[in-house]
């Protein structure tokens, strides 16, 4: 059986076994801070006949990645929010409930000035909290700021 494992944590590693961690990160201390480094992207480990411990923590990352992916895929090239937001990957993200919220936060933070459709789950999510003034409606960088304003708040941001 094969595992993957991946976070998107910059300063996460997961390693699997000392000899995975040598095949990593190899067998010096210079070899590991070269490779061993925060990436920028994502850290994928492949491990084959090794267990593998995972938190429910990691279990529900791993989830919440694999979902926001099949929703891309699904939604396609759509400016419908309505399309966007009853996706069966987006909903099943809604259906996380609270456990998704600093899930979503982090991945809208990751975002940056591009931001994603994450406000209706949010909106969803948090029972109704609606921290966007009407004002910045429509606009996709100030609602998420608001919404990464609102969880600094609220104690889901990472």
């Amino acid at each position: 059986m094969k595992h993957w494992i991946f976070s998107t944590q910059p300063a996460s590693v997961v390693v699997v076994g000392i000899t995975s961690f040598f095949l990593l990160c190899g067998p010096t201390e210079s070899a590991a801070q070269e490779v061993c480094q925060a990436p920028d992207e994502p850290i994928y480990i492949h491990s084959t006949n090794q267990p593998v411990a995972a938190t429910e923590a990691l279990e529900r990352s791993i989830r919440f990645q694999m979902l926001a992916s099949e929703w891309h895929v699904q939604r396609g090239a759509t400016s419908s929010i309505e399309q966007m937001c009853t996706r069966p990957a987006y909903l099943s993200i809604m259906a996380m409930g609270p456990d998704a919220l600093p899930l979503i936060i982090g991945q809208l933070k990751s975002e940056g000035n591009d931001p994603d459709h994450w406000f209706v789950a949010l909106h969803h999510i948090s029972r109704g909290a609606n921290p966007v003034p009407n004002e910045d409606r429509g606009n996709l960088v100030k609602m998420s700021r608001a919404w990464l304003d609102w969880a600094e708040r609220e104690g889901y941001a990472r």
